[in-house]
């Protein structure tokens, strides 16, 4: 990568990480040349050898050397989402790269990549299940479709303001996912898988036997009716205005598509206004 002051990454032992948050957030800017860095918490500053006064408003790519980050912070403005392992002199982080609902601004959580099997399957932050666990659950879902019948929908419920509302409470982006992860908890079924998937975004497995649509409806308007009260983040109350996405299964779907198509519906419902969802079916 051409850069003016290409750093590599430092490893960083865990126990020198004393933060509040669980993993490294920052707020990227996509809009002017550089992608710069808006803000950032400790931990991200920590995990990329940095001091936390050395990241505001400096270029990402300034801060890593590695050619694939490079390539995907080309795609930035288009990409939905994209996970880059970066390689450091004695172990690796990854770097999820999750656009955000406001024009030129991009989510980047940076975390070990040397993590076991296991913890790969779990939230770091929420303890909920991680976007690979969740794509088992959907695939284990079609499968019992295609053999059973049973109904299965997707939902992607996410909070629009969620960036603006962390950098109120001094970027404690985890308090807020997790807040936001314990309301979703006491509306869902027992039976609904829940998985934690970017800062501000959560998907929801629903399986029924007759009619998934109809039982992510009625979930989906308890979650709107649950979000009606504030959280509670830095003993202060945090509104936080969610738009939720329905996608329907179909016979012959792979978990990613089915995932697209909640997507795409919560787009909808987060273009529509807040609070809201929308439901988004196979056209087949």
């Amino acid at each position: 990568m051409n850069s003016s002051d290409p750093i590599h990454l430092s490893a960083i032992a865990p126990e020198t990480i004393v933060i509040d948050d669980l993993v490294g957030v920052a707020l990227l800017d996509t809009a002017d040349a550089g992608s710069k860095i808006r803000w950032a918490n400790p931990a991200f500053a920590a995990l990329l050898g940095r001091t936390p006064d050395g990241i505001a408003g400096r270029p990402l790519d300034q801060l890593l050397d590695d050619p694939d980050l490079s390539a995907a912070i080309t795609d930035l403005p288009r990409a939905a989402e994209r996970t880059v392992r970066i390689a450091a002199p004695s172990g690796s982080v990854l770097l999820q790269l999750s656009p955000t609902d406001r024009p030129g601004q991009v989510v980047v959580v940076v975390s070990p990549a040397h993590r076991t099997p296991r913890a790969a399957m779990y939230d770091a932050v929420t303890g909920l299940a991680s976007l690979a666990l969740f794509r088992e659950h959907l695939q284990l879902g079609l499968n019992r479709h295609a053999r059973d019948g049973d109904e299965l929908a997707v939902i992607t419920v996410g909070a629009p303001g969620f960036a603006v509302a962390w950098q109120q409470h001094t970027g404690a982006a985890s308090v807020l996912q997790t807040r936001m992860g314990e309301r979703i908890e006491q509306v869902v079924r027992d039976s609904d898988v829940l998985a934690a998937r970017r800062p501000g975004s959560f998907l929801l497995l629903v399986i029924d036997a007759t009619d998934a649509v109809a039982a992510a409806t009625l979930v989906s308007e308890r979650l709107i009716d649950a979000f009606g009260m504030p959280l509670v983040v830095d003993d202060a109350l945090q509104p936080l205005d969610v738009a939720i996405g329905i996608g329907g299964a179909a016979a012959g779907d792979e978990p990613d598509g089915v995932i697209a198509r909640a997507d795409a519906a919560y787009a909808r419902a987060a273009a529509d206004g807040r609070n809201r969802y929308r439901i988004e079916q196979d056209a087949r």
